[in-house]
């Protein structure tokens, strides 16, 4: 390739991702989009939000912001300071939930740049009916976010918990329930953006007991849409190759074992061990009920070895700022040792150590692989 060509070749992929990165360059398209399988229970078109290559639609109403992990997020003004309107996003299962049955639910939420203001509290409830027009949402068994400090801010948040089933439950409901608390969010704003608008990306509903489960949750990260407007037609941009390739992602070998199974002979100084199952509340170092049959058996190993020396080491996948990440990673870590010692381990067998997110054992595009990245293992010290 000569140098002229190779010039013009490299100008081209600057200007094309300055324009991408640039949200002033970015294509406006005033067709109305909506996910697929989901529905406004203010019988609104959903806010839809499509990124391709070279393509993005963006709303001049709710602002801007990147999608999480996919190329899609819709979104719902789940407070309204004029009309009083609360909208729910809301889907059917893709199967009824069984009576007593636990279901890990997840779903990623972020205030829109534009909001005026902000609520106390976003969740998702389950029923055996859709949610009726209009109507406010009184939930007592949702799975709620009370975390008012990333609620206000335009950053995707994480939601997540354990929702026993009722039994027969076949719709999901996303926004805010009960009675909530509204915030200004900054008073220099312009007033005729008086609503509390978010996006919602990566809805998940599993089985809690079932780790290859399918998601119960139909286009969970509404990639798949109409677009109401047929007489408009995209045009896909052009391919330009690229001869290097962009370098593969790089992950740490780590061995992953059930504790029971251990031969204390066979375990190397140096040698890291994840804990499974060790849970927390949703962005706190709480620890959850399911962590403690897992750290009962290595309770059991550090009294069977009484020289055993560890270190207990968190992890968290990309989401969020790293800064965030490695102080809830060392907090984490830390509370894992607190527990250990509270139930008779010397604390100076222990340490505690938080890596954040610089350590990926799985790629972090895919919700299987942030999942195994935020995790909790303990390093052999001594012996």
């Amino acid at each position: 390739m000569s140098k002229f060509l190779l010039s013009i070749l490299i100008l081209s992929i600057s200007l094309y991702s300055f324009g991408n990165d640039n949200e002033q360059n970015k294509q406006e398209d005033t067709t109305d989009y909506t996910p697929n399988e989901w529905f406004s229970s203010l019988d609104k078109k959903l806010f839809y939000h499509y990124e391709g290559p070279g393509l993005s639609y963006i709303s001049e109403d709710y602002g801007y912001i990147r999608p999480r992990t996919s190329f899609g997020y819709t979104g719902i003004t789940v407070h309204d300071a004029k009309t009083k309107e609360r909208e729910y996003l809301i889907s059917r299962l893709l199967a009824p939930m069984k009576a007593g049955e636990k279901y890990n639910v997840q779903f990623y939420v972020c205030l829109s740049p534009h909001s005026y203001y902000w609520v106390d509290h976003m969740g998702i409830d389950f029923s055996t009916i859709p949610q009726k027009h209009g109507a406010v949402l009184n939930s007592k068994s949702s799975v709620i976010s009370n975390d008012y400090h990333n609620l206000a801010r335009s950053e995707w948040h994480k939601v997540s918990g354990v929702y026993v089933a009722n039994g027969g439950e076949q719709y999901i409901a996303i926004g805010a329930f009960n009675d909530f608390g509204d915030k200004m969010l900054d008073e220099s704003k312009e007033e005729n953006l008086n609503f509390a608008h978010y996006y919602i990306e990566d809805v998940i509903v599993k089985p809690a007991n079932d780790s290859k489960a399918s998601n119960l949750v139909a286009n969970a990260s509404f990639e798949d849409h109409n677009k109401f407007d047929t007489d408009v037609k995209i045009e896909e941009p052009e391919v330009v190759e690229v001869e290097e390739a962009m370098p593969e992602e790089e992950f740490k070998d780590v061995e992953i074992v059930v504790l029971e199974d251990i031969k204390i002979e066979e375990v190397k100084v140096d040698q890291k061990i994840v804990l499974n199952n060790i849970t927390f509340e949703t962005n706190k170092a709480t620890l959850l009920d399911a962590s403690y049959n897992e750290l009962a058996s290595l309770i059991d190993i550090l009294n069977k070895n009484p020289n055993l020396q560890i270190k207990i080491t968190g992890h968290t996948d990309n989401t969020g700022s790293e800064m965030r990440n490695k102080e809830l990673s060392q907090q984490r870590a830390q509370s894992v040792v607190t527990y250990l010692v509270s139930k008779g381990i010397v604390k100076e067998r222990l340490d505690a150590e938080g890596h954040g997110s610089d350590e990926p054992v799985r790629s972090n595009k895919t919700e299987e692989g942030r999942s195994l990245n935020r995790r909790v293992e303990f390093t052999v010290v001594k012996l």
